[in-house]
């Protein structure tokens, strides 16, 4: 399947006929993927007929005693309720005989839109290729509907749940001066979908080190990374993320935080004085940068693999951390605040004449082009020291995925692409360097 991808030859039959399968039970619209309480997905069944003998349908808004909730399908002889608050709980169940005998009667507040049957379901497999093999489909077209779809599942949380209606509404806009009828788009993007539901089997287990090596299964993915789901995406790197963590030994008390949990203390105001300082190891020294290197490398016990933590004290309102901190001479408590205060301080920092590891880009210093406001590495900063703490700004970044952060680091193309095997293109000097560009 990916060489048929990369090169645009023809699909392998098997696949084809998983494809044809896929697109007949999204067509059917009788699943949908929802988060139960334990934490986990699970595929519900909406379908009408067999929600009914629990006396209500998918969507149906129902009072339970306690609260309202919405009726999610049925999974394991179940009827599944969600809350309809905009609490993040997941999913429960009840069974048929617990919904008769409750002393507390399901009270029914709004019936759902029953949906009418799809009136394409009768296509067969022959008629399917075709759809599927159209000569305008081309990567560049799929990707287009890769995103589409990365849109709707911001808001439908996972690709099953996105609805063919949803699905047509948005693609007939991008897609509007192509000749493709709506059959075509979506047998497309179940194969798609397929695809995607194929590469979560394995992606974990590719050594992307090989991407840029011709012969590698990480470069056939690699080149078709437009066709993977931000989705996908995500729960592979989750999944990497939970299998690669530190678990530290945790404290009887559960107000307490783990031991070999990190805790260090900075100065702000030594830090507030770095950009007056003439030596440049000293602006170093006093930044908050500095003064978090010199501190992690020693309460880690220069064991860096405890910082891959992602630990949640009871009091942190949900902010993981892989360290504590404390403001010398400040008397603020750390739960999730200052935590976030030292990265957002260490990102103004790198971007700034207090530290020498990251300049303007050239389209900034002779005021040409665009993208001026990027950042680009030092060249000249190539000590020993230096290429530790370049490294250490790489150790942040991991923290700050670890710990759900968004750093604003304001760093062009040509910075990013190699960082995940994307081979810079003259586009991508220009656009941070205009002159060398011409």
């Amino acid at each position: 399947v990916l060489h048929s991808l990369n090169t645009g030859t023809e699909l392998p039959y098997r696949f084809i006929a998983e494809s044809y399968h896929s697109w007949l039970l999204w067509r059917k619209q009788e699943h949908f993927r929802c988060k139960i309480r334990p934490g986990v997905e699970i595929t519900m069944n909406i379908s009408n007929a067999i929600c009914k003998k629990f006396g209500f349908c998918y969507g149906d808004k129902v009072k339970l005693p306690w609260g309202e909730y919405t009726v999610v399908g049925v999974h394991g002889d179940c009827l599944w309720f969600k809350p309809l608050s905009g609490t993040n709980q997941g999913a429960w169940f009840y069974t048929l005989s617990e919904i008769a005998d409750s002393d507390h009667p399901f009270e029914l507040l709004e019936k759902a839109n029953v949906t009418n049957p799809d009136p394409h379901m009768r296509v067969n497999l022959e008629t399917f290729v075709q759809y599927l093999t159209h000569k305008t489909w081309s990567l560049h077209i799929d990707s287009e509907l890769i995103d589409v779809v990365n849109r709707l599942t911001v808001q439908q949380e996972t690709v099953v749940n996105v609805s063919t209606q949803e699905l047509l509404n948005q693609i007939q806009l991008v897609l509007q001066n192509e000749k493709l009828s709506e059959n075509e788009i979506l047998a497309r993007v179940s194969m798609l979908k397929l695809f995607n539901a194929k590469l979560q089997n394995f992606l974990e287990m590719v050594d992307f080190g090989k991407v840029n090596e011709s012969w590698s299964l990480a470069h056939q993915i690699g080149r078709l990374r437009s066709l993977i789901f931000s989705h996908t995406k995500t729960k592979i790197l989750q999944r990497v993320l939970s299998k690669t963590q530190y678990f530290p030994t945790l404290q009887e008390d559960e107000y307490l935080y783990p031991q070999h949990l990190p805790h260090i203390k900075v100065n702000r105001q030594l830090a507030s004085t770095a950009k007056d300082k003439q030596e440049v190891l000293e602006r170093i020294k006093a930044s908050m940068f500095g003064q978090v290197f010199v501190k992690l490398e020693r309460e880690s016990e220069y064991n860096w693999i405890r910082l891959r933590q992602s630990t949640v004290g009871i009091l942190d309102a949900g902010q993981r951390r892989a360290f504590r901190v404390t403001f010398i001479g400040e008397g603020v408590d750390d739960h999730g605040g200052p935590y976030r205060e030292v990265f957002l301080d260490i990102c103004t920092e790198l971007q700034s004449p207090v530290l020498p590891f990251f300049i303007p880009c050239s389209n900034y210093e002779n005021e040409i082009g665009e993208n001026r406001e990027k950042w680009m590495i030092n060249p000249a900063r190539c000590s020993r020291l230096d290429l530790d703490l370049y490294r250490f700004v790489g150790q942040l970044l991991g923290i700050a995925i670890r710990s759900e952060l968004t750093l604003d680091l304001d760093w062009p193309s040509l910075i990013w692409k190699p960082l995940v095997g994307i081979e810079p293109t003259k586009e991508d000097l220009e656009a941070i360097d205009f002159s060398a560009f011409k």
